[in-house]
């Protein structure tokens, strides 16, 4: 018996879901119960799919990276941003893009690392959720970014940076809208040498870390910014 070929190639669902946009692909759980309903009931495509998705837009949050022309291969990049806050927030929540790896910290205490799994060619958001981590007063989010270059056979393309959007709110009132832009805090992390060389047999990062020259403290509030901080 002959099998009956699927009419979708995969490379025709993955064009169609990128005109969606490359940054706004959200997962079933973000689907309206009349779409998954409808979906469920009358599979037929991958394209059906993606036409349900919806878009996610970020705005005003914009792609930051720490200002230079140029990034080696394999460099890790610190950012920081302190704020305060007159009330304990009911609800933190947001989203968060990095190119290529990331580490989230609120007051010192590591949160979640992504970017989930996903292909390399259209990255997705990961959802992030700070609800009952933040606290009145001072606060610091702070994030540790990888970024790998260019080239790479498991990692084809991608522009350093990330994106962050978090809207914290208390009842139906909004207190701060937080996002990625001039405002924050930025350092090359010296402490693992920049352009560390990446062909492998395993193609891993070759990680070399040395403690002495990491800011300790540099998560938290109250951390004495140096002149290496931009």
């Amino acid at each position: 018996m002959k099998r009956k070929r699927h009419s979708i190639h995969r490379r025709d669902f993955l064009k169609k879901a990128s005109s969606a946009g490359a940054y706004s692909m959200l997962p079933f759980t973000h689907l309206t119960d009349t779409n998954r309903k409808g979906l469920s009931e009358s599979w037929q495509s991958p394209v059906e799919v993606a036409d349900h998705y919806q878009t996610l837009d970020l705005s005003p949050a914009k792609w930051i990276w720490y200002p230079s022309r140029r990034t080696l291969v394999n460099t890790f990049v610190l950012f920081r941003r302190a704020f305060d806050l007159s009330a304990v927030p009911e609800k933190a929540e947001g989203w968060i893009l990095a190119e290529s790896r990331y580490k989230l910290y609120v007051n010192g205490k590591r949160v979640q690392f992504g970017p989930a799994p996903s292909d390399p060619r259209w990255s997705e958001a990961d959802p992030v959720n700070l609800s009952g981590l933040l606290k009145r007063g001072k606060n610091v989010i702070a994030f540790e970014v990888l970024y790998f270059g260019h080239g790479d056979g498991t990692w084809p393309i991608g522009k350093p940076g990330f994106l962050f959007s978090l809207q914290i709110s208390r009842g139906k009132d909004r207190i701060l809208h937080l996002v990625s832009d001039r405002s924050w805090q930025t350092s090359i992390a010296r402490s693992w040498p920049p352009g560390q060389y990446k062909r492998w047999y395993l193609r891993a990062l070759q990680e070399s870390f040395d403690a002495r020259k990491y800011p300790t403290g540099w998560k938290i509030a109250g951390y004495a910014v140096t002149d290496d901080w931009l």
